[in-house]
């Protein structure tokens, strides 16, 4: 999402629903939001979950942190716990974007939060 004014990526809510709500109103699209923010900024987890709340069919579930020419933009795990576990809850499905392995042992926040009570994960498998 741009600001028409100055033209740079941001998460206000007010222009999600600017487009969003015309877009229900007139269309049937599927619709798959960021959660990703400004690229270069890291911005705090509420405000880059700001898009659940137009409640899109699905939203950016990036995985992984990603190196950015001079800049990294950091996807913690605080941040993937929340986002999945907010989803879950909203009834928004994740577009996973996993962009690196995760280190042998180490668990994924797909298995555990996206787990859902009698019924299988997000990714068709039972988790580990």
């Amino acid at each position: 999402m741009r600001d028409p004014d100055p033209g740079l990526g941001t998460q206000d809510i007010g222009l999600f629903r600017q487009v969003v709500e015309p877009l229900r109103e007139r269309t049937d699209l599927l619709l798959c939001l960021t959660t990703s923010g400004i690229p270069g900024e890291n911005l705090p987890i509420e405000e880059r979950l700001a898009p659940l709340e137009v409640k899109p069919e699905l939203a950016f579930f990036d995985a992984g942190s990603i190196n950015l020419g001079g800049s990294v933009f950091i996807n913690t795990p605080e941040f993937l716990q929340t986002a999945a576990v907010r989803m879950r809850e909203k009834g928004v499905k994740p577009e996973l974007r996993r962009r690196r392995r995760m280190r042998r042992g180490q668990k994924s926040p797909m298995d555990t939060s996206l787990k859902r009570p009698g019924r299988e994960p997000w990714n068709g498998r039972e988790a580990p």
